[in-house]
């Protein structure tokens, strides 16, 4: 299991690595949480955008989060 509580899910490679993790860093204001997208790898660039969970995936739209909801 994960470690980190804060880890809610990962970005995976075409081979099915973990490349990457969804961190959560809170709620906004509007009960959307808010994850920054944490490199697993020393290749791997760092995301300075915030992902939010659509109920179904982590995306870059705001627009798309679900109020309170979160992959756990």
């Amino acid at each position: 299991m994960n470690e980190d509580p804060d880890v809610h899910g990962y970005q995976y490679d075409a081979e099915g690595k973990r490349v990457a993790a969804f961190v959560f860093q809170g709620f906004d204001k509007r009960d959307c949480a808010q994850y920054s997208l944490r490199p697993l790898r020393d290749d791997a660039a760092a995301v300075g955008a915030m992902f939010v969970w659509d109920g179904e995936e982590f995306v870059l739209d705001q627009a798309a989060c679900k109020p309170g909801a979160t992959p756990r």
